[in-house]
């Protein structure tokens, strides 16, 4: 059985430049991550295309992986530490499948994303990836407040 600190989790959500410009759509993204989850730092910022190169370099080489770093730097996102129980899987439960065409009804990506990269969040999908996301963001204190 894991332990109480096994299972809390600091992750990373990204709102995406199209969603970012939506204020309606942002703070609906606040609130629904908020009402399971403690929400610490929030930022807003743009990626210069060097960031989003090493933000994504596990897709470098992919088909996408160029239209992801020139969506991602197009306009400034959102970035939010978000910290709870089971926090990263809980959140890609939530956020839904990366193609919105393909996402569950009432998840993020249907309700706000359009189609790829146009998909409205990302979220951490690991430990490792929110650590390294997270200290991309935030530096080594990315705790919550």
């Amino acid at each position: 059985m894991k332990g109480l600190g096994d299972m809390w989790q600091t992750t990373l959500v990204i709102i995406k430049p199209e969603t970012a410009q939506d204020g309606k759509a942002v703070k609906e993204i606040i609130f629904t991550l908020n009402d399971r989850f403690f929400i610490g730092k929030i930022k807003s910022f743009q990626f210069t295309k060097e960031q989003a190169e090493e933000f994504y370099k596990e897709h470098n080489g992919k088909e996408f992986y160029q239209g992801l770093v020139d969506y991602t730097i197009s306009a400034p996102v959102i970035a939010i530490t978000v910290f709870g129980v089971d926090a990263i899987t809980e959140i890609r439960t939530i956020i839904g499948d990366t193609n919105p065409k393909y996402a569950n009804e009432k998840t993020l990506r249907k309700l706000y994303g359009h189609e790829l990269p146009k998909n409205a969040v990302h979220a951490s999908d690991s430990v490792e990836s929110a650590t390294r996301e997270l200290t991309m963001m935030f530096g080594d204190d990315y705790g919550l407040w």
